[in-house]
């Protein structure tokens, strides 16, 4: 079984992410929990109405910024992303399978830089 000790630290180093930079927290956390096993494993802050009202104020702004990139564009971005995922497999399943009590194996089918890939190349009609 995988623990805890086995996933890179700054896979640990939990904040909320808003407008890229991670606001740390002081406030209340929730401590997550291995469903497998009930064990705990880490806390993770809990947002306030004002931090989920920055959350959206950023959304916005991004979507904004989103709408005039072109599909050639977007696509780009997510074959990049999915090539992140493919290249940092191996330290991403130990935080996959402890956080949702799922065995390595499956995690090294799903998700596959093929699936990832396969959504940003579809074209609308």
């Amino acid at each position: 079984m995988v623990d805890a000790h086995t996933i890179p630290e700054t896979f640990l180093d939990f904040g909320n992410i808003v407008n890229g930079k991670k606001i740390p927290s002081a406030r209340p956390v929730y401590t997550g929990t291995n469903p497998r096993s009930g064990q705990p494993l880490w806390n993770v802050p809990v947002a306030n109405e004002e931090d989920v009202e920055e959350a959206l104020k950023a959304a916005t702004q991004a979507a904004r910024s989103w709408a005039l990139t072109t599909f050639a564009e977007r696509s780009n971005i997510l074959i990049e992303w999915a090539d992140k995922i493919k290249d940092n497999r191996e330290s991403l399943i130990p935080l996959i399978e402890i956080e949702g009590g799922k065995p390595v194996s499956p995690m090294y089918r799903y998700p596959s830089k093929a699936n990832l890939q396969s959504y940003p190349s579809l074209k609308m009609r």
